[in-house]
């Protein structure tokens, strides 16, 4: 499973080896590379985003289910009783 960092890192690596091309092997069709290098940083960065807000997200839904953190089993108290 790929994250949004991941995601984010990796089109940052495909804009580098675009730019390397370009400036190694001098593409024949100009303005390709710099087109797709606009597009996939900003796809990137899209994903970033998306991630975070899904994290956020997530993080609101656990927080509005109001469930405990944690469920206590057992106890040494004797007027305890435990949830079932």
């Amino acid at each position: 499973m790929i994250t949004h960092s991941g995601m984010t890192g990796f089109s940052f690596l495909v804009l580098v080896a675009i730019i390397v091309r370009k400036l190694i092997f001098d593409d024949p069709v100009p303005g390709w590379a710099s087109t797709i290098c606009v597009i996939i940083f900003i796809g990137g960065l899209q994903l970033f985003c998306l991630g975070i807000m899904g994290q956020y997200i997530a993080k609101t839904y656990m927080e509005v289910k109001q469930r405990p953190h944690y469920i206590i089993a057992e106890s040494n108290k004797k007027d305890f009783t435990p949830i079932r």
